[in-house]
Formats: structure tokens, sequence, C-alpha cells
């Protein structure tokens, strides 16, 4: 479980970045932002918000791919109490 935990270390943050990265660009190219920026709303207030909705799609990602990885492991090699599991994807989450 540690190294699941290791992978999305290493992976989830390059892919997140790259996410948010692409949903800005892709509202400029299409000119979806005009419609946000003609109201009275700071760049930081826009990239803040979407942040926030990148950042719950991901941990709702994580918990899925978690869940699964515990099980995974349950099946597979031993079992590990879903309390730890909940502990160590919160722990991870913040």
């Amino acid at each position: 479980m540690i190294a699941t935990l290791s992978q999305y270390g290493t992976i989830g943050t390059l892919l997140f970045v790259l996410a948010l990265m692409n949903v800005i660009s892709q509202e400029r190219q299409t000119g979806a932002i005009v419609f946000v920026v003609v109201r009275p709303v700071s760049a930081f207030q826009y990239i803040a918000s979407k942040y926030v909705a990148q950042l719950f799609i991901l941990l709702v990602a994580l918990a899925a791919g978690y869940l699964f990885t515990w099980d995974y492991t349950n099946i597979l090699f031993n079992y590990v109490p879903w309390t730890l599991m909940l502990g160590s994807l919160g722990f991870y989450s913040l």
C-alpha cells in the first residue's frame, strides 16, 4: 500500500498540474473564458476555483484508486484493517 502511495505522489502530481494547465488553456482557446472575465472576477479567484474543482476530482479519483488497491492487497497478500487504510488515505490527502 505504501508503494501505491509513492506512485501516486510522483505521477499524480505531474498529471494534476498538467490537467489544471490544460483546463485553463482550453477555455482561453475556445473563448469560454470571456464569459467569466466579463463578471467582476479576479484572476486569483478564477484560478483558485479551477484549482479547487480539479482538487475535488483528484481526491475522488485518489479515494477510488486507493480503495481498489486496499481490496487488491487484502485478496493477494494480507488483510489491512480498514481503519488504517482510511487513516493513511486521509493523511495522504492532506
